[in-house]
């Protein structure tokens, strides 16, 4: 093709006809020119299906996480409700205004000696960020839904974390005089246990009201305190991140 336009340019040179020579150069310039700028536009067709492509790979994947974050959480609503009951039927039981049954005092036992922790999933997000693609995110409200959610995200794991390390700290204190031993050993498999018999409730009396349950009864309530500040912090996650999902759902659908 160059070939071609060059011997155009030859002959039109040859025979002296400049004018004709100018407006052809002219015009193949403009060609060239045109050639280029759709090149360009194609280019930047590609990159922008490109991106775009990438921008809903990210939104159905931070969609994934906020389905597990939420499947999660509401397995940690449930162990929390069970945790308070437990801690509540412990209050009562001290203060004398429900009859206690051993039958129910035992699980509920083991109920209040566990801790629970948030993990989340926030992969898509830190590959999100790390690779800068952030921008790629066309819609500003879901970007600033996301960032605000996972800025959620980090607050509820440092406010969790520090309410466990308060009721492990309380546990302690809590556990002395208890033989947690005799809750502990027949969980085991048989070939592991040390300990067979029955659960040892002795330290869990509530015959009589005295120094020891008055205190007992301030670290219960601190207790139920921390779990629930932690269960406020998880709900709150929970909240925005049904929004950020619902605004995600809706751009995915108008965007298919």
């Amino acid at each position: 093709m160059i070939k071609f336009f060059r011997k155009i340019r030859q002959n039109l040179l040859s025979e002296g006809r400049t004018g004709k020579y100018l407006k052809y150069a002219i015009g193949e310039i403009v060609l060239v020119m045109i050639g280029i700028l759709l090149a360009l536009q194609i280019n930047n067709w590609n990159t922008a299906r490109k991106n775009n492509q990438l921008q809903l790979t990210y939104l159905k994947g931070i969609q994934n996480n906020l389905k597990e974050d939420k499947a999660e959480l509401n397995r940690h609503f449930k162990s929390d409700t069970l945790i308070l009951d437990a801690y509540t039927y412990f209050m009562k039981a001290n203060l004398k205004t429900v009859a206690v049954s051993e039958q129910e005092l035992i699980p509920m036992i083991y109920k209040v000696f566990k801790t629970y922790w948030f993990e989340g999933q926030n992969v898509v997000f830190s590959n999100l960020t790390s690779s800068g693609d952030l921008n790629l995110i066309q819609s500003e409200s879901i970007r600033i839904q996301i960032q605000k959610y996972y800025r959620l995200f980090v607050e509820t794991e440092k406010q969790e974390s520090w309410h466990n390390d308060q009721i492990l700290a309380l546990l302690k204190s809590l556990s002395k005089g208890i033989n947690l031993y005799t809750f502990i050993e027949p969980t085991f498999e048989k070939r592991w246990q040390s300990y067979s018999g029955n659960p040892d409730i002795s330290n869990f009396s509530f015959e009589e009201v005295n120094e020891l349950t008055t205190l007992r009864l301030d670290t219960y309530s601190n207790i139920k305190s921390l779990i629930w500040a932690s269960h406020v912090a998880r709900l709150r996650l929970y909240q925005q991140g049904e929004i950020l999902e619902k605004q995600i759902e809706d751009y995915l659908i108008d965007h298919h």
